[in-house]
């Protein structure tokens, strides 16, 4: 373990404990909100080994124990995360409990839950092991009989094809909010057969100094933004 001493922002309205969260946050150290696909990430690498499903309250515990784990603010933003997570068929399953016989108790897999809780019985259980206990249906296997439509039904409406968003990125966790976004809105949309995605990022600087930016900045930041690819990067007077 490294020990990193860093001073606290001043803030004289503020107890220290408060101040310290809150540079832990800005600084990407503190995980308030908690993508789904990271905690995926977490129990692929580490947590389910070769089990079908893992208690909820010893994830909590593990990432409360290791320091080389996310470092998440409290239990609710694991239990938040967990809630969000099951609502696709992509990251795990929720169940309040296992039967004897292996049977999932409560089991959640695409669907958002009722309500998390790490109370030593709910479980995350693997995506291929929920979908074998829940199904996803299919009106074309035999037995299906699909609907039949009449004349008199209305045609289906056109499914949209285009997706445009904005956002803007939180000042004090620029990174995370970024990594965020893109885990749980590009990746997710970028999936979908035949989607062609474009992303970019649109920045602007002003500063209160009289002054400005000096030379030196300037030079840097132009000479990164051209390397980088920037179609576009000036300074200018207001």
């Amino acid at each position: 373990i490294e020990w990193n001493a860093q001073l606290l922002p001043a803030d004289a309205g503020a107890a220290p404990a408060a101040r310290a969260a809150k540079q832990m946050d800005g600084d990407g150290a503190l995980i308030s909100q908690w993508a789904p696909l990271h905690l995926k990430k977490l129990l692929d690498d580490l947590l389910w080994q070769e089990n079908d499903h893992v208690s909820l309250r010893k994830v909590w515990e593990d990432l409360a124990k290791y320091p080389y784990m996310h470092r998440l603010r409290d239990e609710q933003v694991l239990l938040e995360t967990v809630r969000q997570g099951a609502r696709s068929r992509d990251f795990f399953g929720y169940a309040q409990g296992v039967e004897d016989n292996g049977k999932y108790l409560g089991l959640v897999f695409g669907d958002l839950p009722p309500s998390v809780v790490a109370d030593g019985s709910s479980v995350l259980v693997r995506p291929e092991v929920a979908a074998r206990q829940l199904p996803t249906a299919d009106p074309e296997k035999p037995g299906k009989i699909p609907p039949k439509k009449t004349p008199d039904d209305p045609a289906e409406p056109a499914l949209p094809k285009r997706f445009f968003g904005t956002i803007k990125l939180n000042q004090d966790r620029m990174a995370r909010h970024a990594d965020q976004v893109i885990a749980e809105v590009v990746e997710r949309i970028a999936a979908v057969e035949g989607a062609q995605v474009s992303v970019s990022i649109e920045i602007e600087v002003e500063v209160d100094a009289s002054d400005g930016f000096d030379d030196a900045t300037q030079r840097t930041i132009s000479e990164n933004a051209a390397a980088l690819g920037f179609k576009q990067a000036s300074f200018e007077e207001r």
